[in-house]
């Protein structure tokens, strides 16, 4: 099945990876995963036909791998309505609330009279920034223009209905936004083949990926010092009540030397391990789907 037709099927799709993928990369990552007292679920789509799925069938809490979808949302609004990324928007004093996360506002604590879209999705998709992320939301008029966006792609099993701001003043919604692997997954495939919105916006967004600046130690870790290309978006949940880490995520797209790529989609919730764990467990997958794609006579057929 190609990522075209994958949207209209995809949750059928994930259940039938999840009972059928008796192949060796699926053994390794659920072997990795059974290792964590955690909850893991894993997509992987290569080079947009060969999809491994293990423990895609629950929702997952996306926490700010949703600014993934929003940039994307961001690009396709901009298009429509004729604006640029060179355009400006203001960030009142007002916004730069304490007690979130937000590069932005340290720069910035007085607020900006004008700052460029393109500067606010850098600031949103590298270092992960809530204030940013928020005010592109108000842009674009909010988390449900951005699901609508995504679902006009043809995607479906996920959900985006808060802002940072809601998360942040009640962390118990912070699971409205939440989405299956394999759709962060189609969502990336789709990124990295196909026009989602016009090709200047989309190289934008690609690029950023590229060089984002969180989870460093999650799924780039094994690749770095090898000739991948890797552009990923992470997302990072508070702790419940008991300590267990309720969203350690990481989806990525991974281009080859020889053209080809991959895109990989972690997702980790209720884990009572550390955080350095949680990161080791995305980077060991990371790792095996690397050594899948890369090495023995899955690689050596794909180059003949």
């Amino acid at each position: 099945m190609t990522i075209s037709r994958l949207a209209a099927t995809l949750i059928m799709l994930a259940a039938i990876a999840s009972a059928l993928a008796d192949n060796g990369l699926a053994r390794r990552i659920q072997a990795i995963c059974d290792s964590a007292d955690a909850t893991i679920g894993v997509a992987v789509i290569v080079d947009g036909t060969d999809t491994t799925v293990v423990d895609g069938a629950a929702r997952y809490p996306m926490a700010s791998v949703v600014k993934l979808h929003q940039a994307i949302a961001v690009c396709r609004h901009l298009d429509r309505q004729g604006m640029s990324l060179d355009d400006t928007l203001p960030v009142p004093a007002a916004m730069m609330v304490q007690g979130t996360y937000s590069p932005m506002r340290d720069r910035y604590p007085d607020g900006i009279p004008g700052i460029t879209i393109g500067e606010l999705l850098l600031y949103s998709l590298q270092q992960s920034d809530n204030i940013a992320c928020d005010v592109l939301f108000g842009l674009i008029g909010g988390p449900q223009a951005a699901d609508n966006e995504i679902r006009a792609l043809g995607l479906d099993g996920f959900a985006i209905a808060r802002t940072e701001a809601e998360m942040h003043d009640d962390p118990a919604v912070s699971a409205d936004n939440w989405t299956y692997p394999l759709t962060a997954a189609a969502l990336l495939e789709m990124l990295v083949t196909r026009p989602l919105c016009s090709a200047t916006n989309q190289r934008y967004v690609i690029d950023a990926m590229t060089g984002c600046d969180t989870g460093q130690d999650r799924i780039p870790s094994p690749l770095l010092g090898t000739p991948a290309i890797v552009g990923h978006k992470t997302g990072t949940g508070d702790r419940d009540a008991h300590g267990h880490a309720t969203a350690v995520n990481d989806a990525a797209f991974v281009i080859l030397p020889d053209g080809r790529h991959y895109v990989l989609a972690i997702f980790i919730t209720a884990s009572t391990e550390d955080d350095a764990t949680n990161a080791r467990l995305m980077a060991d997958i990371s790792a095996a789907v690397y050594d899948h794609v890369t090495s023995g006579s899955n690689w050596n057929s794909k180059q003949q």
